[in-house]
C-alpha cells in the first residue's frame, strides 16, 4: 500500500489553500510567496491570512511586486507555479494535508491523504 493525496470533493479541484502553498514552498524551496487578489483594475496584495482564507480569486507570486499594481505578468520567475495532481506522492505536501486537516482545501475541493494498493 501507498499513501497519496486524494481530492474527495465531486469537482475535484485540487485546490490547495495559500497557507497550503505558503508552507509547501516555505519547506521545498525556502522561499516566501505573496498572494493578490484582483478588484476592479487592480491586482490587491494580501497580507491577513484570516482574508486569504476568503478569497475566491486569487495570483500567488514568488516576489514581492508592492501593495496594489496594474497586472502580474505570465512568467514563470514571478507566478508561483500550480501544485496539482501530479504532487500526490510528495511527501511535504503529504505531510502539510496532514497537518492543516480541512484548512488545505481551497475552494471545490475537499483533500485527503488516502492508501491505495501499489500495483508496480
Amino acid at each position: 500500500m501507498k499513501k497519496i493525496i486524494f481530492d474527495l470533493h465531486p469537482l475535484a479541484m485540487f485546490s490547495l489553500s495559500c497557507e497550503a502553498y505558503s508552507l509547501y514552498y516555505k519547506r521545498k524551496y525556502n522561499k516566501e510567496i505573496f498572494v493578490y487578489t484582483r478588484k476592479k483594475d487592480k491586482y490587491i496584495r494580501v497580507d491577513n491570512d484570516r482574508d486569504k482564507q476568503k478569497l475566491r480569486n486569487r495570483v500567488m507570486t514568488l516576489i514581492d511586486l508592492g501593495e496594489v499594481i496594474d497586472e502580474i505578468p505570465f512568467d514563470s520567475e514571478i507566478r508561483v507555479q500550480p501544485i496539482d495532481e501530479s504532487y500526490e506522492e510528495d511527501e511535504i505536501l503529504q505531510n502539510i494535508v496532514e497537518e492543516l486537516g480541512d484548512s488545505v482545501n481551497w475552494k471545490n475541493s475537499n483533500l485527503k491523504i488516502i492508501e491505495v494498493e501499489d500495483c508496480n
